[in-house]
């Protein structure tokens, strides 16, 4: 309740952007790869919205929001550790995870 009264308040007295957040949880319904193209989009689109964000509280939600998603799609690689796919998707999200901690760092 108090930390989406503070994001409230930041979106109306600062005209914040609200965050993306990860929910955390692994979505039995779908298969991993379609789950990891799904996390993957959210880190996409979390580290675009990232690239627009001064270094701020901000930022460092986002980073979490990476970060959380990048541990799900590499839980999700190792269900499938035989698939190049996911692999190369989990490298991604790491990636993608250190970069986003380096714009957190900044602030």
């Amino acid at each position: 309740m108090i930390k989406a009264l503070a994001v409230c308040l930041c979106v109306t007295a600062f005209g914040c952007d609200t965050p993306t957040r990860s929910t955390g949880i692994v979505n039995e319904q779908m298969d991993p790869r379609s789950e990891i193209r799904a996390r993957m989009q959210a880190i996409d689109s979390d580290v675009t919205t990232l690239g627009l964000t001064p270094a701020s509280h901000d930022a460092c939600r986002l980073d979490d929001a990476v970060c959380d998603n990048a541990k799900h799609v590499c839980q999700l690689a190792e269900l499938i550790a035989s698939d190049g796919y996911a692999a190369e998707q989990c490298a991604n999200a790491n990636q993608a995870c250190a970069a986003s901690h380096a714009k957190c760092c900044a602030c």
